[in-house]
């Protein structure tokens, strides 16, 4: 009877790591390159799995529709020398929200698809950035 009660408990962890694995694999955020040199007119830019580097200005990015207002708070962007405007996620919001509009950043991190209603060539996901 023991023995069946521990092939049963093995049996679960299997089809959890399966399943977990499975998750992980299908749920996974897409990591893309900056396109940090030139004009940005490419929608996506290419898959990376890397970190990169961008310097900017912290900006407030303007919404995605004409019709929807901008809130109190702004949503906190990275607007590059070429132009190019990137929104910022940090894990701990007081990374990025304690720094005014104007500040000239480094900012390193991994660059997805976007995922705000404002403009933006991509979400930059912060590992650490440096006041200049």
């Amino acid at each position: 009877m023991k023995r069946a009660t521990l092939y049963y408990v093995a049996g679960a962890v299997v089809v959890v790591l399966l399943v977990a694995t499975a998750s992980y694999v299908i749920f996974k955020p897409r990591t893309l390159s900056p396109a940090d040199g030139g004009s940005s007119s490419s929608p996506s830019p290419k898959v990376a799995a890397t970190t990169s580097t961008w310097t900017g200005t912290l900006i407030c990015l303007s919404p995605v529709s004409a019709t929807s207002q901008q809130a109190a708070s702004c949503a906190l962007g990275l607007q590059t020398t070429s132009g190019t405007a990137y929104a910022l996620y940090a894990s701990d919001p007081t990374l990025v929200g304690s720094l005014p509009t104007g500040q000239r950043l480094t900012v390193v991190g991994n660059l997805t698809t976007p995922t705000t209603s404002y403009k933006s060539d991509g979400t930059i996901t912060v590992a650490s950035l440096t006041k200049l």
